[in-house]
């Protein structure tokens, strides 16, 4: 019994002393180690609310982050590992700066730009391309047409596949082709085409093959001869599309006689004998309210 009381004390120095050497390890570890590393986030922008951005920060080696979000409306928030952040944004462009911190205080930083837009993409109701279809119907008095690749693409139009006109020379060279119903009736009537031509040139669009006797109707619209242009036409101001042994031709279309059509005619420069390259794209009719 005697010598186990004296080994008692022999005991605590060794514990002693092995806790203090663990203690200087840790801290030791805590001081040298790395700041973090692979720091990255996930940064989410609500489409159902909008200015609502959720920023979830991710990092080796990191215990907390803290999130500047670049809004001078708004503190920084201070989060843990596998947390996430959310702030409400006015419309703008903000650069959010995070900030991930290892235990030993050690930082690593890095900046996300976003971009607030409350612009909505417009809702069509007719939307007609050229992308991954063939023509239905297509005819030509002077003007063949194919579809082809898109040699023009930009900003103003991505498509990868466009509709190539050839007009030839002589007047009132034209062609058409067969399109989904397109209704007319409803109290938007404007049609919008994308068009490429490199000389000013006058764009008329015939709406045919109308159901239940609905009558053809014609507009016209200017091309300045930029390139891509999104040429407007409103068929509330019709004229009747030309058709044989019809007396009323060319005259104003009541728009309660504006229908629902399937076919498409378009002339370029109707009254002139220049023969010419054209193309169009994208034919639209946007949603009525």
């Amino acid at each position: 019994m005697k010598t186990i009381k004296n080994a008692l004390p022999l005991l605590a120095i060794i514990i002693a002393i092995v806790s203090c050497k663990n203690d200087d390890d840790f801290n030791a570890i805590l001081v040298e180690g790395p700041a973090p590393t692979s720091v990255e986030a996930q940064i989410e922008i609500d489409n159902e609310n909008p200015g609502l951005v959720t920023v979830s920060p991710n990092a080796v080696g990191a215990a907390s982050f803290t999130i500047f979000f670049g809004d001078p409306n708004s503190n920084e928030a201070l989060i843990g590992r596998n947390s996430s952040a959310t702030n409400t944004y006015p419309e703008g462009e903000y650069l959010i700066r995070i900030i991930a911190t290892a235990p030993n205080d050690k930082t690593t930083e890095i900046t996300e730009a976003i971009v607030i837009d409350f612009t909505t993409e417009p809702e069509f109701e007719f939307d007609f391309d050229f992308e991954n279809t063939t023509l239905e119907g297509a005819f030509d008095f002077g003007a063949p047409i194919e579809i082809v690749d898109n040699p023009f693409v930009e900003e103003a139009n991505m498509s990868e596949s466009i509709l190539r006109i050839d007009r030839g020379a002589g007047q009132f060279q034209g062609s058409g082709f067969g399109i989904p119903e397109l209704d007319l009736t409803t109290p938007d009537r404007v049609v919008t085409i994308q068009f490429y031509s490199t000389i000013p040139a006058s764009v008329s669009v015939d709406v045919k093959n109308g159901l239940n006797g609905a009558r053809s109707a014609n507009v016209a619209a200017e091309h300045t001869g930029s390139g891509w242009e999104t040429l407007s036409f409103d068929y509330s101001n019709a004229t009747k599309a030309f058709e044989a042994d019809d007396p009323e031709n060319f005259q104003p279309l009541p728009a309660e006689e504006v229908g629902i059509y399937t076919q498409i005619q378009l002339i370029v420069n109707g009254a002139q004998a220049d023969p010419g390259v054209f193309f169009l794209d994208n034919i639209r009719k946007a949603a009525s309210n």
